[in-house]
């Protein structure tokens, strides 16, 4: 199912070997090698790639659609997508062997990406790299997230962070903008337990949002030169 109108369009990720979906998940994989489902992988998690899908306004996504995908042409920012791709991805040693497969080290807890400034600021590099090797300039990327992503926008407007790169839980973020966003909420006020866990965190101050735009426009800056 395709959420033409929400957050995003497409939701991807990288289902670990022996796990099982129902019939509401589409799965796939290539014949050849597990390199190349991940840059399918890859590709789709990208905002440009979203779009494409996005602008079809078909309410499912089949495998005739990713059969159609414009594939990066092979360039040396791939493997640093790549990379990115499997840090969002390989949260658990079930990970590990593929993690070993595609970069040739073995797989830590240390390798995925958990908070959620990290990971925001690995998917705005995927973006730019995408945009980059299809020839899609930083302008017209941010003008497809500005104009056909509004719930993804409000939703970076609403959301804050912590000091320490965490994402502020809901109810302790609108206790904070109900005290005029002054830093004044107690260290119990600005803790959380984790539901299943029952583990305790304790938000810093400052909070801040996260620029979606700027970290794009900075990503690819900071790429733009090197493809190869």
């Amino acid at each position: 199912m395709a959420a033409t109108t929400g957050y995003r369009t497409i939701y991807p990720a990288i289902i670990p070997e022996g796990a099982y979906h129902v019939d509401l998940v589409m799965s796939a994989g290539h014949v050849e090698t597990n390199a190349k489902t991940v840059l399918a992988g890859l590709v789709l998690s990208s905002l440009l790639i979203d779009f494409q899908f996005r602008s079809t306004g078909s309410g499912h996504i089949r495998g005739s659609n990713v059969d159609s995908l414009p594939l990066p042409k092979d360039n040396s920012l791939i493997p640093l997508a790549v990379r990115a791709y499997l840090r969002l991805n390989c949260l658990t040693a079930a990970y590990a062997p593929l993690w070993k497969e595609i970069t040739g080290e073995p797989w830590t807890a240390d390798v995925p990406l958990r908070k959620g400034r990290e990971r925001q600021e690995a998917q705005n590099e995927i973006d730019a790299l995408v945009a980059l090797s299809l020839d899609i300039t930083a302008d017209e990327l941010c003008m497809i997230y500005r104009t056909q992503f509004p719930v993804m926008r409000r939703y970076d407007r609403e959301d804050l962070y912590d000091a320490n790169g965490r994402k502020v839980p809901n109810g302790i973020r609108k206790a904070h903008q109900q005290n005029g966003c002054e830093e004044i909420l107690s260290t119990s006020q600005r803790t959380w337990v984790h539901p299943q866990s029952k583990k305790e965190y304790v938000y810093e101050y400052p909070f801040s949002s996260l620029d979606r735009e700027n970290g794009l426009r900075e990503a690819y800056g900071r790429f733009q030169g090197s493809v190869i």
